[in-house]
Order: structure tokens, then C-alpha cells, then sequence
């Protein structure tokens, strides 16, 4: 209870410890999300090469057809 206490009679203590939260929110979160960002975009990227193959693999599989 005694740092609930410092919080209420200490607004300044308060707000520190709010943006000592906010800093280690943001260092969490930001790097997973990030890095979920980008697998999202190389997977769209991915699927848009495969829904449109490149000039050479339409002439391979045109080869390969019986």
C-alpha cells in the first residue's frame, strides 16, 4: 500500500511510473508487431508471385503439360 500512497500524494511519482509503463509497453510490443507486419506483407507478397508466375515458369509448366 505504500506506493499507492506515494502515487496519491505525489502526482509527479505518478506520471513517472506511467511513462515507465508506456516505455515498457512500447519495448514489448512493438518488436512482435512489427515483425508480424512484415511476415504479413512477405506472405502477400509470396501469394501474389504464385497467383502470377513469372513469363519462364508459364513456359516451363506449358512444356511439361502432356
Amino acid at each position: 500500500a505504500g506506493k499507492l500512497e506515494e502515487i496519491i500524494l505525489r502526482p509527479e511519482a505518478w506520471r513517472s511510473f506511467v511513462a515507465a509503463g508506456r516505455a515498457r509497453y512500447e519495448a514489448v510490443f512493438s518488436e512482435p508487431v512489427a515483425a508480424t507486419a512484415i511476415a504479413a506483407i512477405a506472405t502477400d507478397k509470396l501469394k501474389a508471385t504464385i497467383a502470377k508466375p513469372s513469363r519462364p515458369a508459364t513456359a516451363r509448366q506449358a512444356e511439361t503439360r502432356p
